[in-house]
């Protein structure tokens, strides 16, 4: 456990194991006692890879943090855990509610209030102020980042109305939830195959006033969505919309690409549909009335036209035939 207080660092000076020392913006703690070297100060920015543990001179000092979040800290609280030390915390809260909640009372577990009242703006990447910082590290993975678990409730089942939330108007300019990992998937749901239990309502629910529920950009290799489930429907469209149930606007090759194994249809509307082999049935087919320029005018094989006195096949290529039409 150290102390968290820092020493100013000198060159040929003794210091005791223990001892903290910041260099530019690395904060070190001595592992060996001993003397520093003339001109053999450790690095002065945070180390690649931890734990980083340096010699200079007759100290090793090992990098514990940056010397801008170390020198100004509210309450500093570390934890080593070695071999045989068993489980170990960091810190423990243990808050246990047994007076009845009544209208208007708030009993927060931890709570943190975080202002900036400087008169200037965080810059992201460059001056950022974070009210709550989780850093992983270390040669080895941990297993999370951040858990929340439960346990139940006897009366209602659940533990909490909601696990995680963001609340307020404005409370974030650019996204409520901002994923920048390089992970196998930004967000997921049961990916790992545990907790997998089925929602009532729906994996995802978005029952906001927002212009758009989803907005995806970027440059996707395979798929912007990939649905490979088992579910009854792929997309359930329902309520009014202004414009379109579903609308394709790109300038790729394709529009909307069938490739699967249909057993009743490929597509399938009121009253019309396209079977498996690709046939066309409806209850009407409307086309406007035209009359080819001549018998040799542009065509592929198989179009078709028709006008008040004739019926016309496009038999080859710029190459028409038509059949008269008559009453009864």
């Amino acid at each position: 456990m150290g102390t968290g207080y820092a020493k100013p660092y000198a060159a040929s000076t003794a210091y005791a194991a223990g001892d903290n020392v910041n260099v530019g913006n690395a904060t070190y703690r001595a592992v060996q006692a001993g003397t520093t070297g003339a001109n053999s100060a450790p690095p002065g920015a945070r180390p690649a890879r931890v734990p980083f543990v340096v010699r200079d001179g007759g100290v090793r000092w090992e990098w514990i943090n940056d010397a801008a979040i170390n020198s100004k800290v509210g309450a500093y609280v570390e934890t080593e855990v070695v071999d045989g030390a068993g489980a170990a915390w960091g810190a423990a809260f243990n808050y246990h509610i047994k007076t009845k909640p009544r209208a208007g009372q708030f009993f927060p577990g931890v709570e943190f209030d975080y202002a900036n009242d400087s008169g200037a703006d965080c810059a992201l990447g460059i001056t950022d102020c974070t009210a709550i910082r989780v850093g992983l590290s270390g040669d080895a993975q941990v297993t999370h980042g951040l858990q929340i678990t439960g346990e139940g409730s006897a009366t209602t089942g659940y533990s909490a109305i909601w696990a995680f939330r963001i609340n307020g108007e404005k409370v974030a300019r650019q996204a409520s939830i901002e994923v920048d990992s390089m992970s196998e998937v930004g967000l997921g749901f049961g990916v790992s195959g545990i907790g997998t239990s089925a929602h009532s309502v729906a994996a995802i629910r978005d029952v906001s006033t927002s212009p758009r529920a989803i907005q995806v950009s970027g440059i996707k290799s395979v798929a912007t969505i990939d649905d490979t489930a088992t579910t009854p429907t792929f997309a359930n469209i329902g309520g009014t919309k202004s414009l379109a149930g579903l609308r394709e606007a790109s300038t790729t090759p394709t529009g909307i690409l069938l490739q699967g194994r249909y057993a009743a249809a490929q597509i399938s509307g009121a009253g019309w549909s396209v079977d498996p082999a690709g046939g066309l049935t409806a209850a009407r087919l409307n086309s406007p009335l035209a009359t080819p320029a001549s018998s040799r005018a542009p065509c592929r094989a198989g179009d078709w036209a028709h006008d008040t006195h004739f019926i016309y096949t496009c038999v080859a290529a710029d190459t028409w035939k038509r059949s008269p039409l008559s009453s009864w």
